[in-house]
């Protein structure tokens, strides 16, 4: 660190990045090329994973945005397997009649809608 004079605040601030709070949780830290720092932690401080809790794995699914702005994203719409029935129906749900009354609308498989207002 001192050949690439970088001092310890900024040290640490480079950890809090890369969400490590404290030196003692880091077995290697190294700085790459383009400036930043790459961390290995000590095994007691990972995080475990799924697999190595035995939990069931979760499919992971991707929002699809169905209106942003008041604007209908059509494509979007089909590719969902969704009409525009079906977007009406979720919008009367919430007393909503115009579509550019929304400011943001999303459809998750497997959590359904979310909408903000404008």
């Amino acid at each position: 660190m001192k050949k690439n004079k970088i001092d310890m605040n900024q040290m640490l601030q480079m950890m809090r990045k890369e969400k490590v709070f404290s030196l003692r949780e880091v077995a290697y830290a190294i700085l790459e090329a383009d400036g930043t720092m790459s961390i290995l932690k000590k095994a007691k401080y990972e995080t475990p994973t799924v697999s190595a809790m035995n939990l069931p794995l979760k499919p992971v699914f991707l929002p699809v945005t169905l209106i942003n702005d008041g604007k209908v994203d059509w494509e979007n719409l089909s590719k969902s397997g969704h009409s525009e029935e079906w977007l009406l129906n979720h919008l009367r749900k919430h007393n909503i009649t115009r579509y550019k009354d929304i400011f943001y609308f999303e459809w998750k498989e497997d959590e359904g809608v979310y909408l903000e207002k404008m």
